[in-house]
C-alpha cells in the first residue's frame, strides 16, 4: 500500500483503522469485486494507483468533513466507501440505479462493517432536494455532472467531481462550465498523484 501518496492526498497522517479498511477494501474489489464485474478485469493491478488513491482524494477538498455526503452513481463503492472509511462521522449515501452494483455495494459495507453508509437504488437523474455535499467519479460527463449538481447542491453546500486522469483541463471555460448565479465553478489538479488528477469544484453561496 502506497502509505506516502495517502498521506499526501490527505494532508495528514493516515490512520491504521484506515488503512486496515482500505487495504481489506482493495483484496475485496480485486476478489469478489473482480469476479463479479464490480471492476474491469485489467483493473486488479492498479487499483490503489487509479482507484483507491483517486477515491481519497475527493475528501482533500472539504477541510472539515460534511455530516452528510452523496456519491452520485457509486458504482462498486467508488470513491463513497473510500470517504466512508475517511469520514467515519459522515454519513455516506451510495446512489446507483443498477441492482447488481447495489447488491455489491451492499456486500462491501457489511464486509468491512461499516456503520455510517446507506445505500440506496435510484436513478441519479431522479434525485430531488438540496444536498450539503455531493461526489461524482466518472458517472456523466462533465457538464451533465456539473448541471446535477447544480440542481442538488444546498446553500452553503459543495460538489466534487473527477476529471480526467490523463489529459489537463486547464479551465472551466474549456470545459464549457460557467457558474451561475450564486454559484462558483473551479478546476483543481491534485499532482500528489500520477498521473495528476483534475477535480472539477463546485460551490453555492
Amino acid at each position: 500500500m502506497p502509505f506516502s501518496v495517502l498521506e499526501q492526498v490527505l494532508g495528514r497522517p493516515a490512520q491504521r483503522g484506515e488503512t486496515d479498511l482500505m487495504q481489506a477494501f482493495a483484496e475485496w474489489l480485486r476478489t469478489e469485486g473482480a469476479a463479479a464485474g464490480g471492476i474491469g478485469p485489467h483493473e486488479a493491478g492498479r487499483l490503489w494507483d487509479r482507484h483507491l488513491l483517486d477515491s481519497a482524494a475527493f475528501s482533500a477538498f472539504w477541510p472539515i468533513p460534511p455530516q452528510v455526503c452523496v456519491d452520485l452513481g457509486s458504482g462498486v463503492g467508488l470513491p463513497g466507501i473510500v470517504l466512508a472509511v475517511l469520514w467515519p462521522d459522515t454519513e455516506l449515501q451510495l446512489v446507483d440505479r443498477s441492482g447488481r452494483r447495489v447488491r455489491l455495494m451492499r456486500r462491501a459495507v457489511r464486509i468491512l462493517g461499516l456503520q455510517n453508509v446507506r445505500v440506496l437504488e435510484e436513478d441519479i437523474c431522479d434525485l430531488e432536494g438540496d444536498r450539503e455535499a455531493l461526489v461524482m467519479r466518472a458517472a456523466l460527463p462533465p457538464i451533465g455532472a456539473a448541471a446535477l449538481c447544480a440542481d442538488l447542491l444546498a446553500p452553503g453546500g459543495r460538489a466534487v467531481v473527477g476529471l480526467s486522469r490523463s489529459e489537463a483541463s486547464e479551465s472551466v471555460q474549456e470545459l464549457g462550465l460557467e457558474g451561475g448565479a450564486g454559484l462558483d465553478v473551479r478546476v483543481e489538479t491534485l499532482k500528489v498523484l500520477d498521473p495528476p488528477a483534475w477535480m472539477l469544484i463546485m460551490s453555492k453561496s
